[in-house]
């Protein structure tokens, strides 16, 4: 009874733990912005970071506010993964404030964490996902500038093609079918116009912040994902957005992702994936939406996530070898025990003694 208790009492304290490192906490560097000033991390279960997951949620976006929305962070917990969740805030693209932001949290982490650079990997939903993207290629791009290193970078139907999606929007406008997508739609234009300038005109100022542009017919800023990992997530329901929104492929961001992927697997990157999800996209307060955090599979993923970092101890780059000096010569020795004729186990060392009660070995 006595051994029980004990038992159920480190049984209890064990889900303590686990439940309070699955909450997020905020970690300020500057509390006179109450905006950007902070992100928010959610820790290991244990006390040991074998990666660092950093999450970006889409426009509007604040650090702690899509958590209701996915279980990665919880799954990652518990897989000694630390998850950072970073404000996006009104931002449709990696410009030099955020990207300054995620220099600065980046730098933070390194320091307060004790982690690798190259233990990183980033990404996000919708635009959170665009600007992952263009940060990691940047990262590649010119690696002594930038903190980290991440080895993989992932989306969650991410518009990655901005002019494409400029285009996108003036088409879903003049179809002038009914939906909130109408206002949002006017909103990517103005803001494009404002910020960018005209695609046709401006078009470079476009590719400098978009992670990809699907009429390039020379390799773009993709060029510097050719060793990263990359995965792009989609709710494939065609005949939904046809039937609810009046879009085609056409207007859907996984057009040019599928064309990202096949670009990258065309240069020799193997870990390049287009990944449809297997079930519907939806909110938590239940409503259909291809465009939500939940078509990725938690397990799946940081299961993914775990591969690409090369965790311990399923991915030791270097086993472990002891190399005997050369001079040394073998010596014979008889072990002692129970179960075998003599006290020994058959002459030999094994992995347990068969005999006179013996464990059976494993």
């Amino acid at each position: 009874m006595i051994k029980k208790l004990f038992i159920t009492c480190i049984f209890a304290t064990c889900l303590a733990f686990s439940a309070k490192s699955q909450q997020a906490e905020k970690v300020w560097f500057d509390n006179n912005d109450s905006t950007y000033g902070y992100y928010d991390v959610v820790r290991p279960s244990t006390t040991r970071i074998q990666g660092v997951l950093i999450l970006l949620d889409g426009y509007g976006g604040t650090a702690d506010g899509f958590l209701s929305e996915t279980k990665i962070h919880n799954v990652a917990s518990v897989n000694e993964i630390l998850t950072v969740c970073v404000p996006t805030g009104k931002r449709m693209f990696a410009d030099s404030s955020m990207i300054a932001l995620l220099n600065k949290i980046c730098s933070d982490i390194l320091t307060n964490f004790h982690v690798k650079k190259n233990q990183f990997v980033v990404g996000g939903m919708s635009s959170g996902g665009t600007i992952a993207l263009r940060y990691a290629e940047l990262c590649r791009e010119s690696p002594a500038d930038y903190p980290v290193l991440p080895s993989a970078v992932f989306d969650i139907d991410a518009p990655i093609d901005l002019i494409g999606l400029y285009q996108s929007s003036e088409r879903d406008i003049q179809k002038n079918y009914p939906g909130f997508w109408l206002s949002e739609n006017r909103l990517i234009v103005k803001n494009f116009k404002k910020e960018l300038g005209d695609p046709d005109k401006d078009t470079h100022k476009y590719k400098a912040v978009s992670p990809f542009y699907a009429k390039s017919k020379e390799p773009g800023n993709e060029k510097f994902l050719k060793d990263v990992a990359y995965r792009s997530y989609h709710d494939v329901d065609v005949n939904w957005y046809i039937q609810n929104r009046r879009r085609s492929l056409y207007e859907t961001n996984m057009l040019n992702a599928s064309e990202l992927v096949n670009r990258l697997v065309l240069m020799g990157n193997s870990n390049a994936e287009f990944v449809s999800s297997k079930i519907e996209g939806r909110r938590s307060n239940g409503q259909r939406n291809p465009h939500s955090w939940n078509i990725v599979d938690e397990i799946d993923f940081v299961q993914w996530v775990k591969d690409r970092l090369h965790f311990y101890p399923d991915h030791l780059e270097k086993p472990f070898v002891f190399n005997a000096p050369a001079d040394w010569t073998k010596e014979m020795i008889i072990l002692a025990g129970v179960g075998a004729p003599g006290g020994g186990c058959g002459g030999g060392v094994g992995l347990g003694c068969g005999g006179g009660g013996g464990g059976s070995g494993s």
